[in-house]
């Protein structure tokens, strides 16, 4: 139905007050608002009943809501009579005109439901046609195989249904989210990534080269994901299958990331098998080799992230970027086999973000050594997480920050803490929880006498018992810096598995 039709219906007494140029605009369905902005909430062909109590007073503004209003398509707009609308300016009416947004005044006491049923009941095909396009779309899901997740198989579907180039993309990177899908253009990516724009329906409209319009639409319960449609024809996608197919989307997206779980699941229990040097070891090394983890070109990465949701969104970053791993826990910690790349390193620790830090082993080379390239990783994890690295490979450090390997970390707890050691290992002493708890508390007598329960004169007799062992005077900056050093040296040692 046109404007004009609908004007010429004669119960609904519709009257022209401006934008005459506009007429023949169809109308798809009707919106009641009186919200500011309204235009966020409108899509392409609908007709805006308002009775304007919040509609602008000044000239400038006015014109800027008819010039929104024709940003997203609205076919006509229609103001109550006798209402609340303030004077519409000469500039109001020149830019309906000149934009072709038929201006509309309602007569008092119309009902704006009797415009709403007649519209309603004018686009009754093409609601019918409507409902065959979302049976279509849901018919794609169901056709979806559940294992093969690395492309999109519903989107030639989207393309179909919709009449619009329609592309499934990351909401951060604007890139293709499934690993095997065609990219976008360049000029999608760039408006996916750029400001937020212009909003109409819950979703964002962007400009392209040639007149064309990008409608990115936010995909249900997939923060990370978008719809990224273009339409074939002058004419927008329909706003409602538009929400159809990004739920479609949604649910292939839950699909895939059910199937990568699984996957990680098998994947990890390889893992396990090879860093835990078990009677299962060569077969799941082989296996690993099949994946494209092959022992000569890997290497294996301890990883850790305040940030949970980076953590949990790992898995998902590795397979968008087509890199193969396993993953498993130790000690409650991330343990992960990688390709020897600058690549996949580089999306790991993009995906950790500053808040992570990366432990690198050296190259596994040969399946009998995962078992210590995860102790390698371990240790170059702690060095990270003392040095405040992002990433840290095995034997890469300064020696200003502490040891380089296991070997050196060995040989410093024992050049400093070893009579300690002994000490308490000879005579089942406490000397070493007691030298601990007195750094912890910042070499405070009675705050070490509290956390130990013990009184503040035993705490002070074990401190100078210590001191005597090691020959150091724990009041001497030197001599502290690397009685702590051995001490985390000796953590780092205790963690690894």
């Amino acid at each position: 139905m046109s404007v004009r039709e609908l004007m010429e219906i004669p119960h609904l007494t519709l009257r022209l007050h401006a934008g005459a140029p506009g007429l023949d605009r169809a109308i798809t369905w009707t919106h009641t608002t009186d919200l500011p902005q309204p235009w966020r909430w409108l899509s392409h062909g609908e007709l805006m009943m308002t009775n304007g109590m919040s509609f602008p007073a000044g000239a400038a503004e006015q014109v800027e809501l008819l010039d929104r209003l024709s940003d997203v398509g609205v076919g006509a707009l229609a103001i109550g009579e006798e209402m609340y609308c303030p004077p519409l300016t000469r500039a109001f009416d020149d830019a309906a005109d000149r934009l072709g947004i038929p201006v509309l005044w309602i007569r008092y006491p119309m009902p704006f439901a009797a415009i709403s049923r007649t519209v309603a009941e004018s686009v009754q095909p093409e609601q019918s046609l409507r409902i065959s396009r979302t049976a279509r779309l849901y018919e794609a899901i169901r056709r979806t195989p559940g294992t093969d997740i690395d492309r999109s198989h519903t989107r030639r579907t989207l393309i179909s249904v919709l009449g619009s180039d329609v592309d499934v993309c990351d909401v951060h990177s604007g890139r293709a989210y499934f690993p095997h899908d065609d990219q976008p253009p360049e000029e999608v990516t760039r408006a996916i990534r750029g400001p937020v724009g212009l909003l109409s329906s819950g979703n964002r409209l962007a400009p392209l080269s040639g007149g064309r319009v990008l409608h990115i639409v936010p995909v249900p319960t997939q923060s990370a994901a978008v719809l990224a449609v273009i339409s074939r024809s002058e004419t927008p996608p329909d706003t409602l299958l538009l929400q159809h197919a990004a739920t479609v989307a949604a649910l292939e997206l839950s699909q895939a990331h059910l199937e990568l779980g699984n996957r990680q699941r098998i994947h990890g229990e390889l893992a396990a098998a090879v860093l835990d040097a078990g009677v299962r070891r060569q077969g799941a090394a082989r296996e690993l080799g099949e994946l494209g983890l092959d022992p000569a070109r890997s290497l294996v990465a301890a990883v850790a992230c305040e940030d949970e949701e980076r953590l949990r969104t790992l898995p998902v970053s590795l397979w968008r970027a087509r890199i193969p791993y396993a993953m498993t826990l130790r000690a409650g910690s991330p343990v992960l086999i990688l390709p020897q790349r600058p690549h996949a390193l580089r999306v790991l620790t993009d995906a950790l973000g500053r808040a992570g830090r990366t432990g690198l082993s050296r190259p596994v080379r040969r399946g009998s050594r995962y078992a210590e390239s995860a102790q390698e990783a371990a240790w170059a994890l702690g060095m990270a997480r003392r040095s405040g690295s992002t990433s840290v490979r095995y034997g890469s450090m300064s020696p200003d920050l502490g040891p380089t390997d296991r070997a050196d970390a060995r040989a410093l707890v024992e050049h400093r803490l070893g009579p300690v050691l002994r000490h308490d290992a000879e005579q089942d002493g406490s000397l070493m929880e007691t030298l601990e708890a007195f750094l912890e508390h910042r070499r405070s007598w009675q705050r070490t006498a509290e956390a130990l329960q013990l009184h503040r004169q035993t705490v002070h007799y074990r401190i100078r018992r210590i001191e005597g062992l090691l020959d150091v005077d724990l009041h001497e900056s030197g001599d502290l810096a690397q009685v702590w050093l051995a001490l985390q040296a000796r953590r780092s040692l205790d963690g690894m598995p």
